[in-house]
């Protein structure tokens, strides 16, 4: 599922894009699109472990968090069309969980933010914006991602 329009007036599902927001926010891009990555969202705290390898503490990205990545870099894949968005970027990640057991919402967005480099955006240091949101689908829980 992917949304693409071109900026100026437009409306991307209800969402206003407008140039000038670009521009007062220094975005240089006014393509939108969307992304919809599937399965619960996991937690940073799930998917990276530290170590300690010669009296230095090192975090790594675990089998399953490297699984993960994998799977939702196919999944962007398969839905981006064209390059990567040049310059700054604003992002909102909808985090849909299927429980609304207790959670810290920014442990969420490291591994997608990771997974999206090169297919949305070149470097994730290319985001200026980022607007994280929980809400709840017990049949369907994803992550949705608009980028523009």
């Amino acid at each position: 599922m992917k949304d693409t329009e071109a900026c100026p007036g437009r409306i991307v599902r209800s969402v206003p894009i407008h140039s000038q927001h670009h521009a007062s926010h220094g975005l240089a891009s006014c393509r939108t699109a969307k992304i919809v990555l599937s399965g619960e969202p996991r937690s940073t705290n799930h998917i990276y472990r530290n170590t300690c390898r010669n009296g230095y503490s090192t975090t790594y990205l675990t089998a399953e968090g490297k699984a993960l990545k994998e799977q939702y870099q196919w999944e962007a894949k398969s839905q981006w069309k064209g390059p990567p968005l040049e310059g700054d970027v604003a992002l909102t990640m909808t985090f849909y969980f299927k429980t609304r057991r207790k959670r810290d919402l920014d442990n969420q967005n490291k591994l997608v933010l990771d997974a999206l480099s090169g297919i949305a955006y070149d470097d994730d240091a290319q985001i200026a914006e980022l607007r994280l949101i929980r809400a709840y689908d017990a049949q369907r829980p994803r992550i949705e991602i608009r980028a523009a």
